[in-house]
C-alpha cells in the first residue's frame, strides 16, 4: 500500500514530459493560426491583383484614343491580364449638368455641361488552401471568398 502512495508522490513530482502535452494543447492553434495567416496573406495578394488589372484597363482607356466600343476594349484588357471576360463588367454613362445619368452616346442640350463616364468592376473568387469555414474573410458557405474590384473614370 505504501509503495503505491510512493509511486503516486513520485509521479506527481514528475514534470518529464510536461513540455510535449502542452505542445499538444498548443501546436494545432499555433498550425492553424499560420495558415490562416499565409492563407489571408494570399487572398490580399488576389485582391491587389484585381486592383491593378481595373487601374491598367481604365489607364489604357484614358491614354487611348477615342473609343467607340469601351466594353469590348476593357473586357479585352482583362482577358490580357489572365481573367475571363464573364469576370469584367462595364458601364458607362452621360451626365448633363451634373444631373441624372442617361445613355452614354446621346448628348446633352446646347448649354450644359456633357460628362461621360466608364466604370469598370471585375470579380474572382478566391479559394483558400483549407475548409475554414464561413467566419475566415467572409467566406460563403462554400468556403470562398469573393473579391471584386470597381474603379470609375471620367472621360469628358
Amino acid at each position: 500500500m505504501f509503495s503505491r502512495l510512493r509511486s503516486l508522490r513520485s509521479l506527481r513530482r514528475d514534470t518529464r514530459g510536461v513540455s510535449v502535452v502542452e505542445f499538444a494543447f498548443i501546436g494545432p492553434t499555433i498550425v492553424l493560426l499560420i495558415l490562416g495567416v499565409v492563407d489571408g496573406a494570399r487572398a490580399v495578394s488576389e485582391k491587389l491583383t484585381l486592383d491593378q488589372v481595373v487601374y491598367r484597363a481604365l489607364e489604357k482607356a484614358q491614354v487611348g484614343s477615342t473609343q467607340s466600343d469601351y466594353d469590348s476594349f476593357l473586357k479585352a484588357e482583362v482577358v490580357n491580364a489572365g481573367f475571363p471576360s464573364t469576370a469584367a463588367t462595364v458601364s458607362t454613362w452621360l451626365q448633363c449638368d451634373n444631373k441624372a445619368a442617361v445613355a452614354i452616346d446621346q448628348t446633352c442640350a446646347t448649354g450644359e455641361q456633357t460628362t461621360r463616364y466608364v466604370q469598370l468592376t471585375v470579380t474572382d473568387t478566391f479559394q483558400p488552401s483549407f475548409a475554414y469555414g464561413k467566419m475566415f474573410l467572409g467566406a460563403d458557405s462554400t468556403g470562398n471568398i469573393n473579391l471584386s474590384s470597381t474603379a470609375s473614370l471620367r472621360l469628358q
